[in-house]
């Protein structure tokens, strides 16, 4: 086995090793092998180690401090201000809200387009073509075209509400009052 070999290895390192790297006991043996008293100018150094690691401690967290401190005030400052290029028709909760549904309107038309054009070309095709998937059963195709017509034109339907009332919405905050900390004003949207 390879049990054995490892232990005649482990015991020939050990005994190969040199002295210094055995382990030796260091612990106290009483009062004839007590450390020396420290002289006054050794504990007055030591002492004066001390307050210098305790002042430089205290100077790093006065620092850390301020830091976090400027920190939160500039963030602060931040939120209380509006950014400069902040613009009321584009970046206002309103207009986002428009601009949600004016994408989603998009969204459920080109769905129920697709489903309708589906529907409408599964009616038209012939009941008995391979090519198309029927099987000869003329009602089965008028399922199916109903399966996908009725769903498109659902879609088509709310994607168009949907987007008009996003459009509507975003007609309403362009004819607003707007106003921030540097003027005041009233917009205005016409088309001719």
């Amino acid at each position: 086995m390879l049990v054995a070999p490892l232990h005649v290895l482990v015991a020939a390192a050990i005994a190969v090793a040199p002295a210094a790297a055995l382990p030796t006991d260091r612990g106290f043996d009483g009062p004839s092998d007590a450390p020396a008293p420290a002289s006054e100018a050794v504990r007055e150094e030591e002492a004066a180690r001390a307050a210098e690691a305790a002042r430089v401690e205290a100077e790093r967290a006065a620092a850390a401090a301020a830091a976090a401190q400027a920190a939160a005030e500039a963030e602060a400052l931040e939120e209380s201000e509006p950014a400069d290029d902040y613009d009321p028709l584009v970046d206002s909760p309103e207009a986002l809200k428009a601009k949600s549904w004016v994408r989603s309107g998009i969204v459920f038309l080109v769905v129920g387009s697709v489903l309708g054009v589906g529907g409408l070309v599964m009616s038209r095709t012939d009941p008995c073509s391979i090519d198309a998937g029927n099987g000869c059963q003329e009602s089965a195709r008028l399922r199916a075209s109903l399966a996908l017509g009725v769903p498109g034109a659902l879609l088509v339907g709310s994607g168009a509400a949907m987007l008009a009332v996003g459009k509507v919405q975003a007609r309403r905050i362009a004819a607003s009052l707007h106003a921030n900390r540097s003027s005041v004003g009233f917009a205005m949207a016409l088309r001719f």
